[in-house]
């Protein structure tokens, strides 16, 4: 997957996460010294509703699911369209807001999931 990105601080902070990844230890530590740190250090949590438009750069990993639980709550407030990807799966709190939505498309997208995911 590549991004275009125009806007010169979020490229800057693209940047900035890719070197500090390319440093990173193999393993999960929390030990003041892992991506988890630095992440959080970058972009602490964020809480309630953003203000919009806005544009927002959140990385991963982080320390607890709060900031999951933080993507689940502003999606569950969408109005028109979520646009979202997931790298390897998706979260339980993000699958709970897709499946009490009663769009058929994302319902059948979540169900072709399972699927995929029971095999």
């Amino acid at each position: 997957v590549g991004h275009v990105v125009r806007d010169h601080d979020v490229a800057r902070r693209f940047l900035d996460y890719w070197n500090a990844l390319s440093t990173d230890r193999p393993g999960r530590s929390h030990d003041g010294d892992s991506m988890d740190d630095y992440v959080e250090q970058q972009q602490p949590d964020l809480f309630g509703r953003i203000v919009s438009p806005s544009m927002h750069v959140v990385f991963s990993p982080r320390k607890t699911s709060a900031m999951l639980q933080w993507y689940a709550g502003r999606m569950s407030e969408a109005i028109h369209s979520v646009h979202f990807t997931e790298a390897f799966s998706i979260s339980q709190p993000i699958a709970e807001v897709l499946k009490a939505n009663p769009n058929p498309i994302e319902a059948d997208l979540v169900a072709k999931f399972r699927k995929s995911r029971s095999v």
